[in-house]
């Protein structure tokens, strides 16, 4: 038929899904240039993202996305050893009779 323009509909959906998913893995490493050696290294620090976004007989988007990190105390990470932090606030702490 000449002389119609083209007509073009929207995906019509009773139920649609989008998701993604993804990881991160970091390490810090220090480096001495003078004397080309690495000096130390971080842990493997990790990180997870997800992304779901739904639509329910053409409404939507319904959101299901961590879009913020959670914050997390010391103790709830990996490389965290609360013994040794333990530790290191006891020799900070002078003993009793240097305290006078």
């Amino acid at each position: 038929m000449q002389g119609l323009p083209a007509v073009t509909l929207p995906g019509l959906y009773i139920c649609r899904r989008l998701s993604q998913q993804g990881y991160a893995k970091f390490q810090f490493w220090t480096y001495d240039p003078v004397t080309q050696l690495y000096l130390a290294s971080s842990g493997d620090l990790w990180g997870h993202s997800y992304y779901n976004q739904w639509w329910w007989l053409g409404v939507g988007p319904f959101d299901g996305s961590n879009d913020v990190f959670p914050d997390l105390s010391d103790a709830a990470l990996p490389d965290s050893d609360p013994d040794a932090e333990r530790e290191e606030e006891d020799a900070e702490t002078p003993p009793e009779d240097e305290r006078r």
